[in-house]
């Protein structure tokens, strides 16, 4: 290999190429996403499928073919998937191109702005606040570097990096900048995967994927052994043929197994993603819409987010307080001198940039650079003392009670300001509280979307609470909330006042609804005490700032403007930066989780009452009651064609907490119900030797109308298009009946077998109501006893 790079020049293009034929790229061997290949796997090779095939393949051999009609079903339902998916991914990909993460580096002694994947070895990284370290390296010089690695060590205070310290990939630059040489690169780096360690590091949440896998737990060891169960008891005990034993089984199995459910719930998020990504928005992880769906608290920044965060420098107040010893130069020239003293640039350092220009060449003799967690700069002079650049508050404490008092009249006025404040101190130690004399006022103005007062008003009329959390100026965050007309902007709060205790904060946190100068921490502090407070909370947020309140929220939406290491973060991104679509984003959430739910319950009912049944009929030693092209039928009308045009419903209700609970409000009694009057038609055969075919008439039609009553009680209320929904599907059901009558081995119906049925559908009504009183006492104990990760 070539020699190391000079730190000035960089790799030259020869090196480069060099490099990347030796395979010393920083491309991922795995990069954490899907690629086709494992969308069709994963959606092929399943548990459930291998049980479907199996009972497919016994089916064949007892050559009973048309029992096998279940397995189109399974065949229509993996092809849908698999499109679905990779249409979300084709999608998805293509987003993720627009937002794809940068570094800057060193090349033939000019920076260049290339792919974290095209960083090669010995590379001459230049980093910057808020950029992403995209590989392991050394720094080779330093102007104050501050890294946050909390996503590698789960310390959140960020750590200064001097010259031959190390840098690792998955961390972020707070403050400062530096140059740096990538000494490991790809898997060889300490994170290994920086998309991948940011995710492990915190995920969402998937209430309803936690809850469908701890019910696939459950029933999948026991699929296996009742269908062993099935076929021994019916063929030993009943003395039905092998073949039959077979089919009666296997009805039993496809019945416990909820396979539609799990495909459902893919297809639908998948749908929600492409529908999302028209609106601009890309959704990192799929949990990220549950996720959004429930919250009832949403936390928002004011600059970039309810502002289109353009400032502009307004006005410059000289203050220059009588005595001042301060030397005798123009306010502009002392902020250009300050700005210019850094490479990195901020939103606020940029805009008195490009409105101050250039700064005079003044040898500096030390600086520090802008953090949030202080909120000031200074750069020390030779000759000319240091001078200060940031929130007046943080810099002058409660000395200048008058200047203070004219910041807070501009503040309230809706003016973003910063101090410019100058001490004589030469060495750059002390801090500006001690001993800085206030110089000039810079009033700031932003301008307010004009879509965000609406979008506000939406999500107040609709179950959300909202926070606004700014390192602004209080009165100038209130008063923006006040023009956007928020409810209870009258509730403000300087957090800088804010105890650093738990409880202070939890007490802030429930009763304030604006919150000025605010640091990162006690962003963070806020969200965990409201989260604590049992609010499901979502932030929004650009900045590096920003990132351990994004870190801590059930839900973190980044603007793709913002820094790398907030979009690191991020579940959901807003391509176009633009807070105004969330109320659709949300929109589509709400529809998407609560129509799930909803048909999650009409699956879990046949497999309720499957297993049930499946018990029943091992102990009682009778063959079981269904054939599987019975549960094709049944199902198809009942559940499999319902499910689809009722996840396709709008439905903008936020989603409550509380899943597994109202699924099985729903799913036991009615598995119950089910069960109840498919065993009074055997029990029927016993004491007055009814015709088996017409035993078996009974049973599915009750059945069938019993899961379509089941159908009406999840549709309530009706509305004309869930009715046509309901009576379309029961005539489908007696057409398919009476046309296929043969194949069902259904009889001409006698006048008791309608007599019979039409007293057990009656019933059905009563027993679902009853029924339900009675799950809702043991629902808890249910739940208890369902196994969990």
């Amino acid at each position: 290999m070539e020699n190391s790079p000079d730190r000035d020049q960089g790799l030259t293009d020869e090196q480069v190429a060099a490099r990347r034929d030796a395979g010393q790229t920083n491309r991922l061997s795995s990069t954490g996403g899907k690629t086709i290949g494992q969308i069709i796997a994963g959606n092929l090779f399943t548990f459930f499928n291998l049980i479907n095939v199996l009972i497919f393949f016994l089916i064949l051999l007892t050559g009973q073919y048309a029992n096998t009609l279940f397995m189109g079903v399974i065949i229509s339902n993996v092809l849908i998937g698999i499109i679905q998916e990779i249409r979300a991914k084709v999608v998805t990909d293509k987003l993720k191109v627009l937002t794809q993460v940068h570094a800057s580096v060193i090349r033939n002694g000019r920076p260049q702005q290339v792919s974290i994947e095209e960083i090669v070895l010995d590379d001459v990284l230049v980093l910057m606040p808020g950029g992403q370290i995209g590989a392991d390296a050394v720094v080779l010089t330093s102007q104050e570097l501050e890294v946050d690695e909390a996503m590698l060590t789960g310390e959140s205070v960020p750590v200064i990096k001097k010259a031959g310290d190390k840098v690792y990939s998955g961390s972020f630059v707070v403050s400062g900048s530096a140059t740096a040489t990538v000494t490991r690169i790809g898997d060889k780096s300490f994170a290994q995967s920086i998309t991948a360690e940011v995710r492990k590091y915190k995920r969402a949440r998937s209430e309803i994927q936690d809850t469908l896998a701890r019910i696939i737990r459950f029933i999948s060891p026991i699929i296996i052994p009742i269908g062993a169960l099935l076929f021994f008891n019916q063929y030993l005990r009943d003395q039905v043929t092998w073949e039959d034993a077979v089919v009666s089984s296997a009805a039993a199995m496809i019945g416990m197994i909820p396979e539609g459910l799990v495909l459902l719930t893919s297809i639908t998020l998948a749908v929600s993603v492409t529908r999302l990504a028209r609106q601009r928005t890309l959704v990192q992880e799929l949990a990220g819409i549950e996720v959004l769906a429930r919250v009832n608290t949403l936390c928002l920044d004011k600059t970039g987010t309810l502002t289109l965060g353009t400032l502009r420098v307004a006005d410059v107040i000289r203050l220059a307080p009588e005595g001042s010893s301060a030397p005798p130069v123009a306010a502009g020239t002392a902020l250009a001198a300050v700005v210019g003293a850094f490479d990195d640039r901020n939103a606020t350092a940029s805009v008195l940039e490009d409105h101050f220009g250039p700064g005079p060449d003044w040898p500096i003799l030390a600086r520090k650079p802008f953090a949030s967690a202080r909120k000031w700069s200074s750069v020390t002079f030779a000759e000319k003392g240091t001078w200060y650049l940031g929130s007046a508050a943080y810099i002058l404490a409660d000395r200048y009670p008058d200047v203070m008092d004219r910041v807070r009249t501009y503040a309230a006025q809706g003016f973003r300001i910063v101090l410019l404040a100058w001490s004589p101190d030469l060495s750059g130690r002390q801090d500006p509280v001690d001993c800085a004399e206030p110089i000039a006022l810079v009033l700031m103005a932003d301008t307010i979307r004009p879509e965000a007062k609406a979008s506000l008003a939406y999500f107040s009329n609709n179950d959300v609470k909202i926070k606004i959390i700014s390192g602004d100026h209080p009165a100038t965050v209130a008063a923006v909330a006040t023009e956007l007309e928020l409810e209870h902007a009258d509730q403000v709060i300087d957090a800088a006042t804010i105890p650093d205790d738990p409880e202070a904060v939890m007490a802030a946190a429930k009763k304030y609804t604006v919150f000025g100068h605010v640091t990162p921490e006690m962003k963070k502090a806020l969200v965990h005490a409201l989260k604590a407070d049992g609010d499901i909370v979502a932030m929004t947020g650009d900045g590096i700032n920003d990132v351990p309140a994004l870190r801590e929220a059930d839900c973190s939406i980044v603007m793709a403007s913002g820094s790398d290491a907030a979009k690191g973060m991020s579940h959901i991104l807003l391509l176009d930066s633009d807070f105004t679509v969330l109320p659709e984003v949300v929109k589509e959430g709400r529809q998407v989780i609560a129509n799930i739910e909803r048909v999650a319950s009409l699956f879990l009912v046949k497999t309720t009452y499957a297993s049930i049944l499946a018990f029943i009929f091992i102990v009682i030693g009778r063959s079981y009651p269904f054939d599987p092209v019975h549960q094709t039928l049944i199902s198809s009308f009942t559940i499999g064609i319902p499910s689809f045009f009722l996840a396709l419903e709008k439905n903008h209700k936020r989603i409550q907490p509380g899943f597994l609970r109202r699924v099985i409000s729903i799913a036991v009694p009615g598995g119950l119900t089910i069960s109840l009057l498919a065993l009074i038609p055997e029990l029927l055969q016993i004491a007055f030797q009814i015709e088996e075919g017409q035993i078996r008439l009974i049973t599915v039609v009750t059945t069938a109308f019993a899961s379509l009553l089941i159908l009406i009680r999840i549709c309530l209320p009706l509305n004309f298009k869930r009715i046509l929904l309901i009576v379309t599907m029961a005539a489908c059901f007696v057409t398919g009946a009476i046309v296929f009558a043969e194949i069902l081995r259904f009889p001409v119906p006698e006048t008791r077998t309608w007599l019979i049925t039409a007293i057990l559908v009656g019933l059905a009504w009563p027993l679902l109501t009853l029924f339900r009183k009675i799950s809702n006492k043991l629902s808890d104990r249910l739940i208890q006893n369902l196994p969990v990760d």
